[in-house]
């Protein structure tokens, strides 16, 4: 009945077979798994894939798979949306290779950036009117308490985390089409423009795959969400809220404005962010002028996620390296905001999304845990990213 067979690694076997129908389908991948012994611990914790050569059709033995076996649900979508072209396409080995490899991403959570549990807790939110740098759009403050766990990416979204999406799914983002506008926003010295040709692959500016990515609106952020909770059903994947933004910034350290204490611009932010500083105004055309930190951390522009101090929470690069989108609707301040950690989403600006953080391009105090700053949700510009969150 078999066509062919192909093994992809040590754990998969691939086989394709002329047969679409299910019973005939379910007692080869029997006869086959106990021939050769597929599933059975310490003997062979590998996964059978059979999948009909007329129809690209997908059927999983009853396996164990590396941390999972895959759920029919998925393997339906991988092998619609994966195979099933490849094959009609007379491409049979392409289509099996890149629908094996999305099995594994799905089975493994392989690409998905390291998360850190958070605990409950409660703060005050905004800034005291007597805080420097403050913005009038930072208060009323308020206590805001978070009832529950978070689970938090360790760092931004990194080039690699989210080049293996767009590998997955073909999706290009809005700057690679032009939504709206050519390309990306990208610092030409004495202003910003939309550049074309500027995208997350070419900002304009070197950087490694494991750096934040750039270039990236809020819609784009969405796209990526959707495919991570798609690939990894439950798990609930999300921007966070704005106030649990400034809940994991401040981690505990009350109502100072920095993750280092009070002091704007001095030293130690070299050691807790990547924001503007002596290496940036040396290395970046138009910087002479710009107010920066009394230090240099060696990073012009973006720096590998990771490189600076982490927070109470374990968590890096809050502040500064790039901006990141929350998942919240802009308001003009917090009078009559939740309280219970949630998005708010109802009036305001809906036309606007908020960021947090800062970046490499920004001065000391916008830096503050307590600022923030919105755009558009098709925007981008070499200065904005992403980190995602979920609730446990």
């Amino acid at each position: 009945m078999a066509d062919f067979e192909q093994f992809v690694g040590p754990q998969i076997v691939v086989l394709m077979v002329s047969t679409t129908q299910p019973e005939d389908i379910a007692a080869f991948a029997q006869r086959v798994g106990e021939t050769w012994k597929i599933g059975r611990p310490g003997v062979g914790d590998g996964l059978l894939l059979i999948v009909a050569k007329d129809d690209g059709r997908l059927w999983i033995a009853p396996a164990k798979a590396l941390e999972r076996v895959v759920p029919d649900s998925e393997a339906r979508q991988v092998s619609r949306d994966v195979i099933a072209p490849a094959l009609r396409e007379g491409n049979y080995f392409g289509g099996l290779e890149r629908g094996v490899q999305a099995l594994i991403g799905r089975i493994s959570g392989e690409g998905l950036p390291k998360m850190v549990a958070v605990p409950p807790g409660s703060f005050m939110m905004g800034s005291p009117a007597s805080e420097e740098g403050r913005r009038d759009s930072e208060g009323p403050v308020r206590e805001v308490r978070i009832a529950y766990t978070l689970e938090v990416g360790q760092h931004e979204v990194t080039r690699r985390e989210f080049g293996r999406f767009l590998a997955a799914t073909g999706y290009r983002t809005e700057a690679e089409r032009d939504v709206g506008a050519q390309g990306c926003a990208a610092w030409g010295g004495s202003k910003w423009e939309y550049t074309a040709g500027r995208h997350w692959r070419n900002p304009g500016f070197d950087q490694g795959e494991d750096h934040p990515v750039l270039c990236v609106s809020w819609n784009d952020a969405q796209a990526y969400l959707r495919w991570l909770n798609e690939s990894l059903p439950g798990r609930g994947y999300r921007l966070l809220s704005e106030a649990e933004w400034e809940y994991v910034a401040r981690a505990e350290r009350g109502s100072t404005p920095y993750p280092w204490g009070n002091d704007e611009g001095g030293r130690e932010q070299c050691a807790w962010a990547n924001g503007a500083d002596a290496t940036a105004r040396r290395q970046i055309a138009g910087a002479s002028g710009w107010t920066v930190a009394n230090c240099s951390d060696e990073h012009a522009y973006t720096a590998p996620v990771g490189s600076y101090r982490a927070n109470a929470f374990g968590l890096h690069d809050l502040h500064g390296n790039v901006w990141e989108w929350v998942q919240d609707v802009w308001h003009d301040n917090y009078a009559g905001a939740p309280s219970d950690g949630s998005a708010w989403m109802t009036g305001g600006d809906p036309s606007r999304r908020v960021l947090r953080g800062g970046s490499w391009f920004d001065s000391p105090r916008i830096l503050r845990s307590a600022g923030r700053n919105w755009s558009t949700p098709d925007y981008r510009i070499d200065i904005i990213g992403f980190r995602i969150a979920r609730t446990l």
